[in-house]
């Protein structure tokens, strides 16, 4: 995949140009907040006072244009042309292919049954993906055409900026014609309400459409050919033969791929060479050759948009840091309404000698109340010159206006959750990530199964079944898992999750222990359970301390103890003291409970290891131990959480040369319940696991630390999705095996 290195501009200059650049006070950037995503890409949170009282809040990804490995392009909604579908839906799509952020997209038309035309989700303008045309000409509901802007990608990633007027050209058995609707059809009002606009003649359907549209009784006339696939490309005649004649079809194109469709209609009271025009057409025989010509027409005349692997549809905004006027920008075909003007969100793209700039604006001005109108045109123009960019398009917006990042929606829409919208524009990697994997699911309990299903690929008689929406009663079982090599599934308190169901079955689990009480996982899923023929043990007592203890086995010469008020330390000891046969037992921070001091007494271990610094493990719950045992308890901990889970594994280590060095299974440490399910895994795998911070798995120093010191580290496994640890995370961890530096 090329890096984004080169630009390239039409060399003219755009109409409507401000005579001056924006004010001064647009310069006034203030960045809230700033993170990786990927190497080479940066998110920002900003705020651009815009004078006279006027906010203007969002999100900027920053792409660097030479940054190598990353790639600019456009999605189809619903992978056809005629597709609507959510950003975020695309971007979970396209994901597994690299798919980091994503924006909505260009110009669309959203109406089938009004003035202009259907489909649905049609480019309106200049549109090309892969270097296929996939629309032409800018349609206003009259009919008439415009000039609309566009942003090109070419090869090598050259960006464009012009205004493009195209002609596409329909030449018929040497007969020439020309067309305005290549993936779309005149509406009959907008064609009887004309007035000297909207003529009738030849549409194109391109093979891509992916849906037959419905013309049923629309026109007095109707005639089609239909050819085998015939890639439209910039610039070039593209050539085929027809297949088959269609008279009067109520749909088309009538199959929904592998054929490009060329039809004509009229209607009552069209002259004599509307008329001529469905002949000559319906004239045409099987084998007859047709060619079509999409010519881009830019303003500037640049050749560049001939070459061109991606268009699309959008205003132009900025020329060589000159803001566009407004009434140049609405002659584009968008009236200056509330939805342009008024306080909505929007989308635009910028971009300089260095970088793409990816923005979305808020609907409103920020926490502080403010209430502006920041999406007026020369605002919005503004804030892009404030972001550096040089040369701007506005892309659809207001309440189309999404952005994310790994999948995850991360602006505010106008309307509470994304609108469907005709495409998007996301940046991707080709990063390989061959020396890692990653365990998850839609949720935590399908996380947890995928988990579960990797980890015993052979089956498991027995299962620990813990509840997913608090981590107390869980806390031990992890332990008690990974001592006895069977997996830990996860469950909601009053249902059992189909996800969980499944995976039982699938791993023939007979016996299923479920540590709690009914607070924790109630009688209906044990019900659950046993409608399935699984044979159910319920370890609990009256708290979480007692619970532990009730799972603890009572001959263990050996016993961790953790604070029993948060989970990271629990958690990352949960194979280290399974695999040692280990109970995990649990304190309050402050005071020995009855429960475990209780087994402790009973037990009577030579060995007890407390998790954690005296925050979580006072001085005096240590005396407290050591009087009740006869031993002397030695204790795990560091600066933090992260650093006492680098602790616990290098004991383990020191003690055990089982540990496989060369594998790695990471958690997040701010949530319990992946690195849960992790704890067995790991056990399974005789491998260590390692918590990361959120968003960073080098911010924490003793994470970073730990990391550096993997020397014999060539697999790395993730567990949860990308929201809990990101694509950046999963990159530098990646590194980690496979020998890079990380950052």
């Amino acid at each position: 995949m090329a890096a984004i290195a080169t630009i390239a501009l039409a060399a003219m200059l755009l109409p409507g140009l401000a005579a001056t650049a924006p004010p001064a006070h647009a310069a006034d950037v203030q960045i809230t907040e700033r993170e990786t995503v990927f190497p080479g890409l940066e998110l920002e949170r900003f705020r651009v006072p815009l004078g006279q009282g006027k906010v203007a809040t969002g999100n900027v990804l920053r792409l660097d244009r030479s940054a190598e490995g990353l790639e600019l392009r456009p999605v189809q909604g619903q992978g056809r042309i005629s597709g609507l579908e959510t950003v975020p839906s695309m971007a979970a799509r396209e994901f597994d292919d690299g798919a980091l952020v994503g924006i909505n997209g260009g110009w669309h038309h959203f109406r089938s049954g009004q003035p202009p035309a259907g489909p649905r989700g049609a480019p309106n303008g200049f549109s090309v993906l892969d270097g296929r045309v996939q629309g032409a000409q800018m349609l206003l509901s009259s009919g008439r055409t415009r000039e609309r802007g566009a942003l090109g990608i070419g090869p090598g990633d050259t960006l464009l900026a012009d205004l493009m007027e195209p002609e596409v050209t329909i030449e018929l058995e040497g007969r020439a014609e020309a067309s305005k609707e290549l993936n779309r059809v005149l509406h009959p009002e907008a064609y009887a309400s004309r007035s000297g606009g909207p003529e009738p003649g030849l549409f194109v359907l391109d093979s891509q459409m992916g849906e037959a549209f419905d013309f049923s009784d629309r026109f007095d006339e109707l005639a089609a050919v239909e050819l085998d696939d015939l890639a439209l490309r910039p610039g070039e005649r593209a050539a085929g033969t027809v297949v088959e004649r269609l008279d009067d079809p109520g749909t088309l194109p009538t199959s929904t791929s592998g054929r490009t469709t060329i039809g004509a209609y009229t209607d009552e009271g069209d002259d004599e060479e509307d008329a001529d025009r469905v002949s000559a057409l319906d004239g045409l025989d099987v084998g007859s050759e047709v060619a079509i010509t999409v010519d881009p027409n830019p303003r500037g005349g640049s050749a560049a948009w001939e070459d061109v692997d991606h268009a699309i549809p959008a205003l132009g905004l900025l020329y060589d840091g000159e803001l566009r006027s407004g009434p140049a920008i609405s002659r584009e075909g968008v009236s200056f309404s509330d939805n342009i003007q008024g306080e909505r969100a929007r989308t635009a793209v910028g971009f300089d000698d260095e970088e793409v700039l990816l923005v979305t604006i808020d609907e409103r001005g920020g926490s502080d109340g403010i209430r502006v109108r920041h999406s007026e045109l020369a605002d919005l123009g503004e804030v892009m010159v404030a972001l550096g960019a040089q040369d701007a398009v506005i892309m659809d917006g207001g309440g189309s206006t999404t952005m994310t990042r790994d999948r995850a929606v991360i602006n505010e829409p106008t309307f509470g959750s994304p609108r469907a919208v005709g495409d998007g524009l996301f940046v991707y990697t080709d990063y390989p990530f061959d020396a890692s994997e990653r365990l998850e699911g839609p949720d935590r309990y399908a996380t947890a199964a995928a988990v579960a299903r990797d980890g015993f690929p052979d089956g498991a008689s027995t299962a620990v079944l813990a509840t997913g929406a608090d981590f107390p009663d869980a806390l031990a079982g992890g332990a008690w898992a990974s001592e006895r090599g069977v997996p830990l599934l996860l469950t909601r308190t009053g249902s059992l999750p189909s996800t969980t169901e499944r995976a039982l079955t699938d791993l023939g689990v007979g016996e299923v222990l479920i540590p709690g009480g009914t607070n924790a996982v109630d009688d209906d899923v044990e019900q659950a359970i046993d409608d399935l023929g699984i044979a159910v043990d319920r370890r609990a007592g009256e708290d979480r301390y007692a619970t532990a203890s009730a799972l603890a086995d009572p001959d263990a010469d050996r016993a961790f103890v953790a604070s029993g008020e948060d989970f990271p330390d629990a958690l990352t000891a949960a194979a280290p003291a399974g695999l040692s046969q280990a109970p995990m037992l649990l304190t309050d921070p402050d005071a020995l409970p009855e429960a475990t001091r209780d087994w402790l007494a009973a037990a009577a271990p030579s060995e007890v290891v407390l998790v954690g610094g005296t925050a979580a493990v006072s001085a005096s719950v240590a005396e407290e131990i050591a009087a009740v045992t006869g031993a002397a308890p030695e204790r795990l901990a560091g600066g933090d959480r992260y650093a006492t889970a680098a602790e616990v594994i290098a004991w383990h280590e020191a003690r055990s040369d089982a540990v496989d060095p060369s594998g790695l299974v990471v958690a997040q440490g701010r949530g319990f319940p992946d690195a849960l399910a992790g704890g067995p895994l790991a056990a399974a795998r005789d491998q260590a696991l390692m918590i990361v911070p959120p968003g960073d798995a080098e911010a924490n120093d003793a994470a970073s630390a730990f990391l550096d010191g993997r020397d014999q580290l060539d697999r790395v496994t993730l567990l949860g999705g990308p929201v809990v640890l990101s694509s950046y995370q999963h990159w530098q961890l990646d590194q980690r095996a496979s020998g890079g530096a990380g950052q």
